[in-house]
C-alpha cells in the first residue's frame, strides 16, 4: 500500500486507539520552574541592562508547552503539536 493510497485525516483525532474513548486537548509547562529563577535572576540584574535579555528569556522559557491529546475515559496521552497562537 502506497502512501497516496492511506486514509488521511482532516483535523484532530476524535477517539483514543486504546479504549474509543472522546479526545481533549492538554498542555503541560516544559520548564516553568526554571524560566520563574531565571526572570528573578533578571530581575536582580536590571539596574545592569543585561538584566532585560535574562527576563525576556525567561518569560520566553515560562511560555513553553507540550501539547497532547488526553482520554477522557482511560487517561491515555497521545502527543499533539501546539502552534505558537494557542495558550493550551
Amino acid at each position: 500500500m502506497h502512501v497516496a493510497d492511506k486514509p488521511r485525516h482532516a483535523g484532530p483525532p476524535t477517539n483514543c486507539s486504546q479504549c474509543g474513548g472522546r479526545l481533549k486537548k492538554g498542555a503541560d509547562a516544559k520548564s516553568e520552574g526554571s524560566g520563574c529563577l531565571i526572570v528573578l535572576v533578571g530581575l536582580l540584574l536590571s539596574p545592569i541592562l543585561i538584566g532585560i535579555p535574562i527576563i525576556l528569556y525567561g518569560i520566553h522559557l515560562m511560555s513553553k508547552r507540550e501539547g497532547f491529546w488526553r482520554c477522557r475515559k482511560c487517561g491515555a496521552k497521545f502527543a499533539r503539536e501546539v502552534k505558537w497562537y494557542e495558550f493550551g
